[in-house]
């Protein structure tokens, strides 16, 4: 299970996931950019979007990953879904 869930920790994961997903490195995936410039279809993201609620241990909306298409704004919504579901854990992540 992933230990820290911030959107950035979110992020790295998933760049790294989709980047062994497609037989690429990490190094050369821009988490702005949209999941398609990579080559990203609906399966590889259905696959992507259930090996994260594994690794998170969480159930996130399908619709969630393709209303968000870039890694870093998806990591910023499932940031905020993890954040809604238990609200203590956002004086947690602001103590520096």
């Amino acid at each position: 299970m992933m230990a820290e869930q911030s959107a950035e920790a979110i992020e790295r994961w998933l760049v790294s996931a989709f980047a062994d997903y497609m037989g690429m490195k990490a190094s050369e995936i821009d988490p702005a950019e949209h999941f398609a410039q990579y080559g990203g279809d609906s399966i590889g993201l259905v696959t992507l979007l259930g090996d994260l609620e594994a690794e998170l241990g969480l159930k996130l909306p399908h619709e969630m990953i393709f209303d968000h298409p870039t890694f870093r704004d998806f990591a910023g919504e499932v940031a905020r879904h993890i954040d809604g579901l238990n609200p203590a854990l956002r004086s947690f992540r602001s103590t520096p």
